[in-house]
């Protein structure tokens, strides 16, 4: 699976934005005309004028990122991939393992901490990743400790690996694209960043609507906000799926990230944008554009509403200690006061209309309408701007076309929740699951299995996965998977058999010649 930044898409997007915006300022401009009252009209229509300049000021700032570092100054930069797994589904784990070590910019050594799954069965897995890293001369570290916690789990690695340069986290069901290692990396040229976000695609994003909405809005969100911010140097979170941190930063404060309390709480989750405040304590945090990772998003809304009550929480906890330790007049901290007070004052507004004054007069309900959903279609503008492999943009249009839906779940939803998980922050957890979750997701390769590959002698025989179907209802889909896989599988296969021939004949030759010790 492969992503990227179109920039000819990009450039249709800002094309897009700015006759929107002109449109806009053309509208407002003759209704201050017919008011005959800048004054009084900015009184009344503050909310609405205050969203359009925010509106202006972020995707103006968020169109100006573009990939950075030098490729050739990091090539040298000893890098360790951390993947905690605590009960993941052994498909995606495999899945996530493979697309590491297949990457374009080879890493130094994986890191695979079970923190004491008890409902998955790893043994195949490991059987095959401890064969295959070092082939391709990845060192292999596969650790099974009890349950801790994820914290606990990533910093066993981040102990261990006392000579690397940078830690590269990613999740257990996330598939890196083939260059997702070099363009995370590469930024570190610069010796004042301290952190790099990768930019996360649902993988399973087509399965249902669900999937369609969280997609579009944890996308945009990311092309939105984080990229504004990374053009200021200040990302405030990463992702879990694909973030790169220098390996220095974290062991100097691996102690307060094993320990860190809330009013007397342990906590135990929001652990990528602790990792993040720690860094851009030091220097700057940006987004590499470039650096693309699909991951599992949630395709019921059981998972969905535990996922993004987990990550509310970590956002409440987390903007306490911005705004504490944060300077008064950095952008990390300016953006985190800006976020609260936007949120109160729209949620304020929300529950005043809605609920105290349910009685709306006529001729306000078209702005409440529509202000929001051309809000959000201006903003999701930038999701049609990233092109994937494994998605036409048809799709992708029929996934923009859903907007008003997202917008409408971000308000009554996911706004209530987000008042919800404030409240109730104090409960913890290790992360994303306690048992396997179904993803709904179709595989790349599985290794149901294995097959040995004749030998001569008593040599080890290699195992080679066999490719098996994940979910028979979805052959079709799963075709172009399986074929290319099943293709890999028999060139991989018939080097081996190959190779297996020439050693015999070596050996049948050297029993018929005579040996040079007994001619002598």
């Amino acid at each position: 699976m492969k992503a990227s930044l179109s920039y000819s898409r990009a450039r249709y997007v800002v094309t897009l934005v700015l006759i929107a915006l002109a449109i806009w300022t053309g509208l407002h401009v003759f209704a201050m005309i017919a008011v005959g009252s800048i004054a009084e009209y900015f009184y009344s229509h503050w909310i609405f004028i205050g969203s359009f300049l925010l509106l202006t000021l972020s995707l103006t700032i968020a169109n100006r990122e573009r990939a950075v570092g030098s490729v050739s100054a990091t090539a040298n930069l000893r890098t360790t991939v951390v993947v905690p797994a605590y009960n993941e589904d052994p498909t995606l784990l495999y899945n996530c393992l493979d697309s590491i070590l297949t990457q374009s910019r080879p890493v130094t050594d994986i890191y695979v901490i079970d923190d004491g799954s008890n409902s998955s069965d790893y043994g195949t897995v490991k059987e095959w990743f401890e064969y295959e890293a070092p082939r391709r001369g990845v060192e292999t570290h596969w650790i099974r400790q009890d349950n801790g916690g994820k914290r606990h789990a990533q910093s066993r690695a981040f102990e261990l690996a006392t000579d690397t340069d940078i830690f590269i986290t990613v999740d257990s069901d996330s598939v890196l694209d083939e260059h997702a290692v070099r363009e995370v990396v590469r930024p570190f040229s610069d010796p004042t960043i301290q952190s790099v976000a990768g930019v996360v695609l649902a993988r399973n994003n087509r399965v249902n609507l669900l999937a369609r909405i969280t997609d579009l809005l944890f996308v945009t969100g990311q092309l939105i906000d984080r990229s504004m911010m990374s053009n200021l140097g200040s990302v405030l979170v990463n992702s879990g799926g694909l973030a790169a941190y220098r390996a220095s930063n974290i062991r100097n404060n691996l102690d307060a990230y094993l320990n860190e309390t809330f009013f007397g709480h342990h906590v135990e989750f929001s652990d990528d944008s602790m990792l993040t405040l720690y860094s851009l304590d030091q220097g700057k945090t940006i987004q590499q554009p470039t650096a693309f990772v699909f991951t599992e998003m949630p395709a019921k809304m059981s998972h969905h509403l535990r996922q993004q009550t987990r990550w509310m929480k970590g956002s409440f906890i987390r903007s306490w200690w911005r705004l504490k330790y944060l300077p008064l007049l950095s952008f990390g901290f300016m953006r985190q006061a800006s976020g609260w007070i936007q949120f109160t004052v729209t949620t304020t507004l929300l529950a005043v209309v809605l609920i105290a004054s349910p009685h709306i007069p006529a001729s306000t309900i078209p702005y409440m309408v529509l202000t929001p959903i051309l809000l959000g279609y201006a903003q999701a503008l930038r999701y049609l701007s990233v092109s994937r492999s494994d998605e036409s943009i048809y799709s992708q249009l029929l996934t923009f076309a859903l907007t008003p839906l997202a917008v409408l779940w971000s308000y009554f939803i996911l706004r209530p929740l987000r008042v919800y998980a404030s409240v109730t922050c104090f409960r913890s957890g290790w992360g994303t699951r306690q048992v396997v979750e179904d993803t709904q997701v179709v595989m790349q390769a599985i290794p149901t299995g294995f097959i040995p590959v004749p030998q001569p002698m008593d040599l080890p025989a290699p195992v080679i996965p066999l490719v098996a179907t994940a979910h028979p209802s979805r052959a079709q889909s799963y075709s172009q998977y399986a074929a290319a896989a099943r293709e890999r599988f028999m060139r991989e296969y018939s080097v081996a058999r190959h190779s297996a021939r020439v050693a015999r004949s070596e050996i049948r030759l050297s029993y018929a010649r005579p040996s040079t010790l007994a001619h002598a």
